[in-house]
């Protein structure tokens, strides 16, 4: 989930990358954002919560007709909402994931 600074909306999507520095997201909508847009978002991913601040910096249209969209977004800083409640480690969430796949095989 992604919310649009500095009062909404909170847009869902899907996680389709992560790194120490941002992340993608791809959505069942045009996202109501421009490029430079600041964002909260909040990732649950295998169980563990990411929060984090960040800037959109691509959006790409991927289905005209429907308007879905790819968003990728910098991460600037820790998300301060609920900060008490989430692992705002993306390390943390990149072991987890790692330890998941290696189960998997």
């Amino acid at each position: 989930m992604i919310r649009i600074l500095p009062y909404g909306p909170d847009v869902l999507g899907v996680l389709l990358d992560l790194s120490e520095s941002g992340c993608g997201v791809e959505f069942g909508i045009a996202i109501p954002a421009q490029i430079g847009a600041q964002v909260d978002v909040e990732l649950h991913v295998r169980g563990v919560t990411l929060a984090r601040s960040g800037v959109i910096r691509c959006i790409d249209v991927i289905r005209r007709i429907e308007r879905e969209t790819r968003a990728g977004i910098e991460f600037i800083e820790p998300c301060s909402r609920r900060a008490a409640q989430v692992d705002r480690s993306v390390k943390g969430v990149l072991r987890q994931i790692d330890r998941d796949r290696a189960e998997d095989r």
